[in-house]
């Protein structure tokens, strides 16, 4: 078996050098080079482009002519359309030029460029973007002298329809211009925005430790996790999204190695007990697996009865399977919390600092990126685009369109509440009539005050009063998700109302306001919505990071029972050392503070024992030698001054 495996290693090894060789002489005599070629559109792809505009334009005068749109709806349904023509277009380049184009190779081997580069090149540059809307007007009524008052339409707002290639028109340069002036000062300002995040995450996780019995615990014993990341296993050895083993792997290399030509494959009840017993066989006991292996469990059941097996490739299948498992577990003495806080920070560099997404439809755009990071770290109580996302009760359109003008008064449903009202009490200057749908207020004569207070009055306060829909709630659509679920969502923090709402469905809906989420649903929802949140948000820059890491953020800002953000302020609240807060921010005060409360410091945190000179809690720091003690021996009685002399007469 060892010289079996020795001789695939081999050939894998001179598979690896033969290719590299031909490779390397294909590119020395072949070369590769881009030049102006490379980016000349052909005739039909021209005229595709051409079509694509036209259609994109007609679309978008359709949208601005609505009447039953507001204008910011509207505004952002026409920045939709647009975005999705360079789309379209960065499409149809890829499907016109050739496999050898230079550009497409580069893009498609991740190199450098994307195809939204290629369609920028080639095709179209597209709608320019300023802080996630069109660009606004910077003279009166028009953004440049050179359009028309009003005029909304799509050149007027900042629309490039000319590639690189064939030449941008004086006020598409401009308008390209202005957004890229602001990326220019986004990558400025982010190195200190993201620098500064990082610190913070940094002080706060650094003095968390994972213990031997897997629990992760700070430099005072206090649990942050019962058991890491829910089950105790190490994100480094991680193979798929968030799983320790791809068993399509191990498949492949077991059918290679362990051919067993004569045996015959095992049924499903067969697979089944052999699975079984082999995991009972190599499976620790529970007392030693504090980690969660049930779902790896049911993951291997699943894929085992998906596939063929013979008797000694599900065994050896199912020895790899759980050899990798217990080789990823989580070392103890790890600092998971330096770890964690790197693993959120360093991807936040690669952000673009203001970023607005789409969420659903047009005409609901949510804050991304750094900004996001930042209100959801610092635990905002009031964020910058707060949106809930309501489920129905039933996957029904009419239900949704109920739901959202369930609050729509007119005046037949106000004469009808009077008609019910005047029944049980007289008002005398209130009159319906019942004929038509009419009311008629007569005012009371007041001696005390004139016509002007009262106007003044009904000033003050006639603004502050809900005629139709949820307080709280400023704008409310109806979409469908990738499952074509349909949901609500409203724009605004009155979650607690919307819960209340006849046909939502309170068990699915949620918020991305973790303080609206804590108060009405709990600390355990608000932990829930702080790790889906930033994983939301990671997802949509293309970056992953381990679910591991944001729950042990997340454990940390939800341990004391309350959301602490991550702060000076919150920081207070989760230390206890004095050193290590006087070493992040407002020196003098901690200490000040400290020697006037006589306060007590154990160093037993990171940064006050780097402080102090002493070993840290964690690494090879976390274990103490204990010295075992001498054997037990009595010990003599020193004889008293006169006592044999007093014996004797004792004795007599």
């Amino acid at each position: 078996m060892l010289a079996k495996a020795l001789r695939l290693q081999d050939a894998a090894c001179l598979a690896m050098y033969r290719l590299s060789r031909m490779t390397s002489y294909f590119l020395m005599n072949r070369g590769f080079s881009i030049g102006i070629g490379d980016v000349t559109p052909g005739a039909r792809l021209v005229k595709e482009k051409r079509k694509l505009v036209e259609t994109g334009y007609d679309k978008c005068f359709k949208l601005l002519m609505k009447p039953s749109e507001t204008l910011e709806s509207s505004e952002g349904a026409v920045l939709k359309e647009l975005s999705d023509i360079r789309d379209a277009a960065g499409k149809l380049c890829v499907q016109e030029l050739s496999k050898w184009n230079a550009p497409l190779i580069m893009a498609q081997c991740g190199s450098k460029g994307s195809y939204i580069n290629i369609s920028q090149m080639i095709a179209c540059v597209g709608q320019q973007a300023i802080n996630g809307k069109r660009v606004s007007e910077g003279f009166y009524q028009r953004s440049l002298p050179h359009f028309c008052r009003n005029d909304r339409g799509p050149e007027a707002k900042g629309f490039v329809a000319n590639s690189f290639f064939s030449g941008l028109t004086p006020t598409e340069f401009f308008f390209h211009a202005m957004g890229g002036r602001e990326g220019l000062v986004d990558t400025a300002v982010k190195t200190a925005e993201t620098g500064y995040m990082q610190r913070r995450l940094v002080k706060a996780l650094e003095d968390l430790c994972c213990q031997y019995d897997m629990s992760v615990r700070n430099a005072e014993g206090h649990v942050i996790q019962m058991c890491y990341g829910q089950d105790g296993l190490d994100p480094m050895y991680m193979e798929g999204k968030d799983k320790p083993v791809e068993f399509s792997r191990i498949y492949l290399k077991i059918q290679a190695f362990y051919t067993s030509r004569g045996e015959a494959y095992l049924t499903q009840a067969e697979k089944i007990t052999s699975l079984k017993t082999c995991t009972k066989n190599l499976k620790l006991s529970s007392l030693e697996d504090r980690g969660s292996s049930a779902e790896f469990e049911k993951d291997m059941e699943d894929f085992v009865g998906k596939h063929p097996f013979r008797s000694k490739q599900l065994v050896n299948f199912c020895r790899d399977a759980w050899d990798k498992y217990f080789r990823a577990r989580m070392e103890p003495g790890t600092a998971v919390g330096a770890l964690a806080a790197q693993s959120i920070g360093e991807p936040g560099t690669q952000m673009t600092l203001k970023t607005f997404h789409f969420a659903g439809v047009a005409s609901m755009n949510i804050t991304l990126g750094v900004p996001r990071i930042k209100e959801i770290i610092n635990a905002a109580k009031s964020i910058s685009t707060p949106i809930i996302e309501a489920r129905l009760e039933r996957n029904d359109s009419d239900l949704g369109i109920r739901v959202m003008h369930k609050r729509d008064i007119t005046l037949d449903t106000v004469a009808q509440s009077l008609r019910l009202a005047l029944k049980t009490k007289q008002f005398g200057h209130i009159r319906v009539h019942h004929e038509e749908c009419c009311i008629s207020v007569i005012p009371a004569p007041s001696k005390k005050s004139t016509t002007f207070f009262v106007l003044q009055y009904w000033i003050k306060y006639l603004p502050s009063v809900a005629i139709k829909g949820v307080k709280g709630i400023n704008r409310v659509i109806l979409s469908r998700d990738t499952n074509d679920q349909l949901k609500i969502l409203a724009e605004g923090e009155n979650f607690a109302g919307v819960l209340a709402t006849e046909g939502v469905c309170h068990r699915k809906s949620v918020t991305n306001n973790i303080y609206q989420m804590q108060n009405v649903l709990g600390i355990e929802a608000a932990r829930g919505s702080i790790i889906r949140e930033i994983q939301y948000t990671m997802e949509s820059h293309g970056m992953s990071v381990d679910k591991r890491h944001l729950m042990l953020v997340a454990d940390l800002m939800t341990c004391r029972g309350e959301v602490l953000g991550i702060t000076r302020h919150g920081l207070a609240k989760m230390k206890e050392s004095v050193l290590m807060l006087a070493s992040f921010e407002r020196t003098a005060d901690h200490l000040f503070e400290a020697a006037f409360h006589s306060q007590q410091d154990t160093i037993t945190g990171v940064s006050d024992s780097i402080i102090m000179g002493i070993p840290m809690t964690i690494g090879t720091g976390s274990l103490t030698i204990l010295e075992r003690s001498p054997e037990f021996s009595p010990v003599q009685e020193r004889p008293l001054l006169f006592e044999e002399i007093y014996a004797e007469e004792w004795a007599s």
